[in-house]
């Protein structure tokens, strides 16, 4: 490096420096920066990346940190849209991810709920799908037997999803509806749009249109869970 440091010719000029190598982590903490949030969805690419919690506090609380404030990424990322960031933390190169894809998957309780999305206003809360349950007031047997370790049993299906991913993402799937299909379709959401539009909100029309984009997807995945069911 000295002599090439004192050398004046091409030859003995020192080298660029090399491109740090981009660390692929599909399972992204729910405890994240803006900054490295970026970077995961443009390292995973061209896989999607997984964010998950437990725990909705996880996510909230690092959302209100000043490294944080990440709910436009989620609104961007849901419509696959160009997620950037230039900040001087970031280096001399802005960060941009280009069609990123990402899924949050989030469990609590219920009061949880308004702290993840305390408003409507934002746009993230028509984002996400909302199950909740349950449970009968049953003791259940906590010396009984187990006939597969919970853990043993989620390695197995772990590994059965990760075949499946490895066999769709070799093997491209194209999803088309039926006519018959197409025509429910645009029936059940042609009649939600007329019903909501009665309401005299605007912003719930971007709603219905958003949930019809979700029910697309879920018909996508569910196919492609089935063809690999079938094909393995």
């Amino acid at each position: 490096m000295q002599a090439a440091r004192k050398g004046k010719s091409m030859e003995t000029r020192p080298p660029h420096a090399p491109k740090e190598p981009k660390l692929q982590f599909p399972q992204i903490p729910a405890d994240v920066s803006r900054s490295k949030l970026i970077k995961h969805l443009i390292n995973n690419q061209p896989c999607s990346s997984l964010l998950t919690s437990t725990e909705v506090s996880s996510v909230y609380t690092a959302r209100n940190q000043d490294y944080g404030h990440f709910d436009d990424i989620f609104c961007k990322v849901s419509e696959h849209e160009t997620v950037s960031s230039s900040y001087q933390i970031n280096g001399q190169r802005p960060l941009i991810a280009h069609h990123p894809t990402m899924s949050a998957f989030f469990t609590g309780t219920p009061s949880s709920l308004p702290q993840l999305i305390p408003t409507s206003e934002t746009g993230t809360g028509n984002r996400y799908f909302m199950y909740t349950f349950s449970q009968p007031p049953i003791w259940q047997d906590v010396f009984a037997e187990e006939e597969i370790p919970a853990e043993e049993l989620f390695d197995q299906l772990s590994m059965r999803i990760c075949q499946m991913a490895l066999f769709l993402n070799s093997s491209p799937t194209q999803i088309k509806l039926t006519d018959e299909q197409k025509k429910e379709f645009n029936s059940v959401f042609s009649k939600l749009l007329e019903e909501t539009d009665m309401l005299g909100n605007d912003d719930l029309l971007a709603v219905v249109k958003r949930y019809g984009v979700m029910t697309a997807r879920l018909c996508s995945i569910f196919s492609a869970i089935d063809k690999a069911t079938i094909q393995m």
